[in-house]
């Protein structure tokens, strides 16, 4: 079965590296920048994103700038 490519998840570990911060500035953009992805919340205690959600994002603050 071949999943779809928009739904291709990411470790907040993997967000982290994609915008050269650490996770804790990735929590902390969640919580207060809106635009933000949101997580999407796997099990107790793991998270993940979409990664079409954070390229969407991206491409955001490209446009915005």
């Amino acid at each position: 079965m071949a999943i779809d490519p928009k739904l291709k998840l990411l470790t907040v570990e993997e967000v982290a590296e994609i915008f050269r911060r650490d996770r804790t500035t990735i929590d902390r953009w969640c919580r207060e920048r809106p635009g933000f992805p949101k997580k999407i919340k796997m099990d107790p205690v793991g998270s993940r994103f979409l990664a079409a959600e954070i390229e969407d994002y991206i491409r955001q603050c490209i446009a915005n700038r």
